[in-house]
């Protein structure tokens, strides 16, 4: 099964290695070089013929069938190079899982800089073998060990490409310019292009004609003109200057096979089936051998062309006598600005990197530090909490409630600085019906956290934005609820089948018809019986519609009513969902269910590598792995404020575990049409506990599924020069890579995403310390390449560093183990280091003299490696490169465990305490995270256990009555008052007489609606209300209905509440003068709430019941009063058999500071009123309006 495209190709590949008990091809870090890789056939026209001649023995003569011929072309790329939008760099998020274009990356990418004249500018190529599919000369000085490229990498500047007016009238008349000074046209125009002047011939051509295939599909290419003295010296050398030669470009073409794993590119190179080159990347590269311009003084714009060298070898060098201009095709062009000298370098971004402050922090957004420690008193102690808050990531957002109002709140996404324990608490659960109630109200701060209400209402909306998904989801869950009624209702028939004889003696058995007796839903029953019953089974279809509707199916039950109370008796419902003796089991046999569908023809939990029970499950398993893993989750969700990643940054982070469960509810949550509780929904805690087991069992030996815990996000333009920029990440129980055995247990990275251009993503499953050092290398195909080591400012002369190459052969190993040892300079004579520039250069053309600097390295080679360690006999493309490589940067990121606070002591006397959170921070980092699970909520099966037993079955056996003696205060009662039961099968006399079921009783008759209030301070539900807290309190008012509230049929149109207020001031010299205080010791007296000269805090909100709304009406200070009103959302009102509670929050409440001394408490009054009406009432009637009086207490909690 391909990899190709999806999200965990790497977790998935290091799966399939496992499974097939395979290894990668190449150890990461390493790579295979080669001089070059021959297509079966180079790009051409071919014909075949085939001759058959045929001989008998004993026959005399031959027969000769007529010969078969065939023509075919063998199709390779000649006037472009396909590459993707960018320009052959990811200014998306490319993630190296499509191939569709030749060219891979080039280096300087477009725009970006680099050195002028150390620099060699080169272009990687997907295809290997492209550069060798057409034959551009007949003569190879070394066939055996390199081959001539059909094209090589030039670079100009913008003055030799530029014509004058007069030239481009000339040349190319009604043509425009493209960006790299090139002129787009078809490619039958080619070879139609020449000079137009009278009388004038100054433009040369040699570019061979097209065939009639590119010209019918009307193919575009770009041709450039290059100044006839500038294709002379690229195309000529001092061996042969009569005639042009492209041989030494055979030096500036190689192929490089490199392990992918860390990098973009493992996408497609772990969806390579060859085990011999899996895991691993081929590519082909071609490098320039001609520097920018060597005398810039400030940035200068340079220009990069990959030129078709078809049609250039053995033409004669005096054929441009008189020409200005030499014609030629660029297959590829992209620009680049040249630096002067000492200008910013790959080093010196990988070091801004590795500063630990500049690049290197945590993922937080900025924090000035002002103000900390700089105010006093209260403002003082709500921004050491704010600066806590970001601290942990999180930043301020403006939110709207449910009621419309606007105010502030916080949030932050999956990644944290800082590691967040899951569950939150062990009374969290993350399972919710509309995401609301995942709001946690900060009390210190008085906001809102909206974070995993955020994620939840964003893993909904991903979900419904994939139809694939929401539809096997909906399936899924249609087949688990069918399936476990099913089995429910089974398991009521089994006990329900019990048959009865007539007598010991002898007669037929009968069974009752379960269909007429019982219920008309039940589909186990035997087909005997239906044949028997068949008069019944159409009665029972009659009353179809009728027992739809009764029993409260998903046709008529609304999402707001409450589960009615199960109800018992002759006729009471059996099978349906609703039933109590279906419904308490639902949730067992839903699991039974889900694991089934999870499973494998083969057994056990279903994994990407085999076959599912069910594909829809399947899907949705995937889906939510990814999801998981971070798939597909915006940008502004993952980074909520654009400080926490500036650019030239790289932020680590923990994965929010919280966040992640959380979004995945909300996306369980669709297709839930039954379920109005959150633990009721047995379909989506079922799959939840399925995939907790598919957590914890092993694919292969003991590895489990990775799920990522840790990360980082790296934001640098080294991104756009080097798009497979390579991650490596060492572990404390990994310390050797080169055995593949021990590596095998955990894939080193889960996920390596590009975000954008200069954005990278990468997931782990593990944390510091067991995390121990990170890597960021430069890969082997896109690194830099340098002409020499240095070049000195004052004199010609040039300094060469050669590198130690060990040529003994594809698969012999390495003649020295020690990688230190090789990596150290090849010891050579100072002579052979220093010396003119001119020996390898040709300053004035800026081009490398490409044969003396590959005889000058095979030489050195030779000489000085140790005798068999450099085999080769010529100079090879291969080698080349390694000695143009400059050498490999790396930035190593080490990981240390933080030292435990400790408690520093004089003596006995304790100076300074460790501070809690800093304790505990260190506690939580010193663990090891636990495995990622889900934690759904336990299925209230005892809530709805049966309250009656299922019925005995009626029989048809011949019974008589029990005659029942009559008391004298029993006379009157009525015959049907008693329920008769038959006698018992076991022929016992010990026949039953139940009394009759009991009836309701009346409504009570009282004066007004019973209501239930309270009053009490967020998260404490204390009997009184705190007067000296520092800070504003939230208080709740809790308004609940009574038990008996369900019998008044009125419908609630509004309440009103009224608080009592009063100003406050500790000093009776400001005005307005305080009103006469009671004495502190009566407690009688009411007394103010709250005060009313404090600052209004935000808008009170409902907590639970959206039915209603809050509104605080006015401050009604003359007299003493807050008036607060709950209104229902629909303009009727809200009936009481949907009436529960109309609790709301007052946040930020100034609670009046009354001194209430020890053991005493203050009174307070709080007026509600009730404006009520009864559906029946017409609608002129006015409402009917009730008046409570609640009275609460206030007092000093540790006065």
């Amino acid at each position: 099964m391909t990899l190709r495209g999806k999200y965990r190709h790497l977790t998935l590949h290091h799966e399939r290695h496992l499974l097939n008990d395979t290894s990668p091809a190449l150890l990461p870090g390493e790579s295979r070089f080669l001089s070059y890789r021959l297509p079966s056939l180079p790009a051409g026209e071919y014909k075949i013929s085939i001759n058959q001649h045929v001989t008998a023995p004993g026959q005399p003569g031959a027969a000769d069938a007529d010969t078969a011929r065939k023509s075919f072309e063998v199709i390779a790329p000649e006037w472009a190079l396909s590459a993707s939008a960018d320009g052959g760099q990811a200014k998306g998020a490319s993630n190296g899982d499509d191939d569709s274009a030749v060219v891979l990356s080039v280096f300087p990418a477009p725009g970006e800089t680099a050195p002028s004249f150390r620099t060699l500018a080169h272009i990687v190529l997907r295809d290997p073998q492209l550069p060798w599919a057409r034959l551009v000369s007949q003569k190879v000085p070394d066939s055996h060990a390199n081959e001539i490229p059909w094209f090589a990498l030039i670079v100009f500047t913008a003055d030799e490409l530029t014509l004058d007016e007069e030239h481009r009238n000339s040349y190319f008349k009604e043509l425009t310019i493209n960006e790299t000074l090139g002129w787009d046209m078809p490619v039958g125009n080619v070879t139609s292009v020449r000079d137009t002047a009278n009388g004038k011939d100054r433009l040369a051509n040699f570019i061979p004609a097209p065939n009639q295939r590119d010209i019918d599909a009307e193919t575009k290419a770009s041709l450039i003109t290059v100044p006839t003295g500038t294709f002379k010296k690229l195309f000529t050398n001092a061996k042969n200057v009569d005639q042009f030669d492209v041989s030494p470009y055979r030096f500036m073409t190689h192929v490089r096979n490199v392990a992918a794993a860390g990098t973009m590119s493992a996408a497609v190179a772990n969806d390579d089936p060859d085990p011999r080159t899996n895991g691993t990347a081929t590519f082909s590269m071609t490098v320039s051998h001609r520097l920018g311009p060597t005398d810039v003084n400030v940035p200068t714009p340079v220009l990069a062309h990959l030129v078709s060298l078809q049609g250039i070898d053995t033409k004669l060098v005096k054929v441009l006598d008189g020409k200005e201009h030499v014609l030629m095709t660029s297959l590829y062009s992209w620009t680049y600005t040249a630096l002067p000298p000492n200008g910013p370098d790959v080093v010196s971004m990988l070091r801004y990197l590795g500063n630990k402050t500049q690049g290197l922090k945590v993922l937080r957004s900025g924090l000035t530090g002002q103000g900390v420690n700089g105010n006093e008193g209260g403002d003082k102690v709500v921004t050491d909490i704010m600066t806590r808050r970001q601290m942990d990531g999180y930043t301020l957002v403006r939110h709207r409630t449910v009621t419309g109002e606007q105010t502030a709140a916080m949030v932050r996404g999956p990644l944290t600085p800082t590691r967040v324990p899951h569950p939150l608490h062990k009374d969290v659960v993350f399972q919710s019906n509309f995401g609301t109630d995942l709001q946690i109200l900060d009390p210190s701060l008085g906001l809102m956290d909206l974070s995993y209400a955020s994620a939840w209402q964003l893993g909904k909306t991903l979900a419904l934005a994939d139809p694939s998904f929401t539809a096997a989801l909906s399936r899924l869950r249609t087949k688990i609820h069918d399936d476990a009624l099913e089995a429910a209702r089974k398991d009521i028939f089994k006990r329900l089948r019990v048959g009865s004889k007539q007598s010991a003696s002898g007669g037929n058995e009968q069974e009752h018809s379960v269909l007429t007796n019982l219920d008309s839903r039940s589909t186990y029953v035997p087909k005997n019986r239906i044949k028997a019953d068949v008069a019944d089974l159409v009665g029972a279809l009659n009353n179809i519609n009728f027992d739809v509707h009764a029993t409260g199916t998903s046709f008529s039950t609304n999402r707001w009513n409450r589960r009615p109370q199960f109800k018992g008796g002759a006729g009471q419902d059996l099978f349906s969902l609703r039933s109590e003796h279906v419904f308490h089991q639902i949730g067992q046999h839903a699991q039974y269910v889900t694991d089934d569908n999870a499973s494998t023809p083969d057994g056990g939990p279903y994994n990407y590598h085999t076959i599912p029970n069910n594909t829809d499950y399947a899907l949705v398993q995937e889906w939510v792995l990814d999801k998981l893993h971070l798939a597909g989750i915006p940008a502004h969700y993952l980074l909520p404020d654009p400080s926490h990643l500036p650019p030239e940054s790289l932020r680590l982070f923990h994965v929010d575990a919280n966040w992640t469960d959380s979004m995945v509810d909300g996306a369980l949550s669709l297709a839930n049409h039954l379920a109005d509780k959150p633990e009721e929904d047995f379909t989506r805690s079922s799959l939840k506990n399925t995939l907790n087991r598919y957590f914890k069992t092993p694919i292969v030996g003991d590895y489990v599924q990775q799920m990522p815990t840790y990360g980082f996000m790296l934001r640098s333009q080294l991104l756009i020069q080097f798009p497979d920029l390579a991650v490596s990440a060492d572990s404390e129980m990994v310390k050797q890579q080169e055995d593949w055995a021990n590596a095998k247990p955990k894939a080193p990275i889960l996920v390596q995403r590009r975000l954008a251009a200069d954005t990278m993503l990468v997931l782990f499953d593990q944390e510091p310390p067991s995390l121990s050092k990170l890597t960021l290398t430069l890969p082997a195909h896109q690194q830099t390449f340098i002409a020499a080591f240095q070049f000195s400012d004052t004199t010609d002369e040039v300094e060469m560093h050669y590198k130690r190459v060990y040529a003994t052969g594809a698969d012999a190993p390495l003649p020295v183990s020690d990688q230190a040892q090789r990596r150290e300079p090849l010891g050579v004579p100072m002579a052979e280091c220093k010396f003119s520039r001119s020996r390898i250069f040709d300053w004035e053309a800026r081009t490398l003299k490409i044969q003396e600097y590959a005889d000058l390295v095979h030489h050195n080679l030779k000489t000085f490696m140790p005798s068999g360690q450099y085999n080769t006999e010529k100079p090879t493309s291969a080698v080349m490169a390694l000695q143009l490589n400059e050498p490999i940067y790396t930035l190593v990121i080490t990981a240390a465990l933080p030292e435990k606070p400790k408690t520093t002591s004089h003596g006995q006397q304790s100076l300074v305490l460790p501070d809690e959170d800093d304790l505990s921070r260190w506690n939580l980092l010193h663990d090891e995270p636990e495995m990622f699970r889900f934690y759904p909520p336990a299925f209230p099966a005892e809530r709805y256990r049966p309250k009656s037993s299922l019925p005995e079955p009626t029989k048809t056996a011949i019974f008589q009555p029990t005659r029942l003696a009559v008391g004298p205060n029993d006379s009157k009662r009525h015959v049907n008052d008693w329920i008769v039961i038959p006698n018992r099968v076991d022929k016992k006399d010990n026949d039953e007489i139940l009394s009759p079921p009991m009836m309701p009783a009346p409504p009570p008759v009282v004066a007004v609606p019973p209501l239930a209030f309270d009053i009490f301070p967020l998260g404490s539900r204390s009997a009184s209300v705190p007067t000296n807290s520092r800070l504003p309190l939230d208080l709740i008012f809790d308004i609940r209905a009574t038990s008996s509230l369900k019998y008044w049929d009125l419908r609630v149109t509004h309440y009103d509440l009224m608080i009592p207020i009063a100003s406050y001031t500790d000093d009776s010299r400001k005005s307005p003068k305080p009103p006469a205080l009671p004495d502190p010791d009566d407690e009688l007296t009411h007394r103010a709430l709250l005060r009313s000269d404090a600052p209004e805090g935000p808008a009170p909100s409902m907590l639970y019941n959206i039915r209603f709304n809050v509104v605080r009406q006015r401050w009604d200070v003359q007299n003493g009063w807050l008036y607060v009103t709950v209104l229902p959302r629909t303009k009727w009102g809200v009936g009481m058999q949907h009436f529960e509670e109309a609790s709301f929050l007052l946040p930020v409440a100034r609670v009046y500071p009354w001194k209430v001394p020890r053991g005493k408490k203050y009174p307070f009054e709080i007026r509600l009123r009730a404006y009520m009406r009864s559906p029946q009432d017409p609608r002129d009637k006015d409402d009917t309006q009730y008046d409570y009086v609640f009275v609460k207490y206030m007092d000093c909690p540790g006065a």
